[in-house]
């Protein structure tokens, strides 16, 4: 008989041990996205930004991203004015999520036969204000969709990868549906007057091309120069 409580005791503790271990759902879709990113070290990539929206005419610009772990990242515009915004290069996801949000809630579920999970996030920062969710493929850890509401505009993403060098998943393209905010009130210096904010509906597209994946990159890269002085 007390070998038999022993050895219920011994089971009670073992599970409440792995009880203890199990990560929380938001720790496992957050190790799931830092898995699928894990093997890139550093990167360079080509980028063109294109705009279509009746209410914003804005040429396509071209950029250069550097980006270097744990934290380094640095877009260099080549062409046209670049407004690219911060969710479209992350450089290292999971560490652009800790830094910018608070994950408020993770479910499982399925994009077509694919298992997903569905993050819903809250802005900690100005520059994440709003609500935000999240799908990330479990099987590769990729992001592969999310929106963004911050009260003033609505955004849906979608990404699509290629696999590079026979390993690596990176994103190619990049499709964004706005609505609502799609230009603040800005100054025009031609007519020096400041014109109203306009709203409306629009798509943007990010092709990202001509990779280079942990060929390493001298941090002097993520120095920028004065324009002035040239230092």
């Amino acid at each position: 008989m007390r070998a038999r409580y022993i050895a219920i005791g011994l089971i009670c503790l073992a599970s409440a041990a792995y009880c203890a271990q199990k990560p929380s759902p938001a720790e496992a879709a957050l190790k799931c996205i830092e898995r699928g990113y894990a093997a890139v070290k550093d990167y360079r990539v080509d980028i063109q930004v294109s705009v279509e929206s009746p209410q914003v005419h804005m040429p396509d610009a071209k950029a250069v991203v550097y980006f270097k772990r744990p934290d380094k990242l640095r877009v260099v515009a080549k062409e046209g004015f670049m407004m690219m915004p911060s969710y479209a290069v992350m450089g290292d996801p999971a560490s652009f999520i800790k830094q910018n949000f608070s994950i408020a809630g993770v479910k499982s579920s399925k994009v077509g036969a694919e298992p997903v999970y569905i993050l819903s996030l809250v802005g900690k920062t100005m520059h994440a204000a709003g609500r935000f969710e999240i799908v990330v493929e479990k099987r590769r850890g990729l992001i592969i969709s999310g929106s963004a509401d911050d009260g003033a505009s609505k955004l849906k993403a979608k990404w699509e990868y290629k696999q590079f060098d026979g390993k690596f998943w990176m994103p190619a393209k990049m499709t964004v549906k706005i609505e609502g905010l799609m230009s603040p009130q800005a100054f025009d210096p031609k007519n020096m007057k400041m014109n109203p904010p306009k709203t409306g509906e629009g798509n943007a597209t990010v092709i990202f091309t001509n990779y280079r994946i942990n060929r390493g990159i001298p941090d002097s890269i993520f120095v920028e120069k004065n324009r002035d002085t040239g230092r």
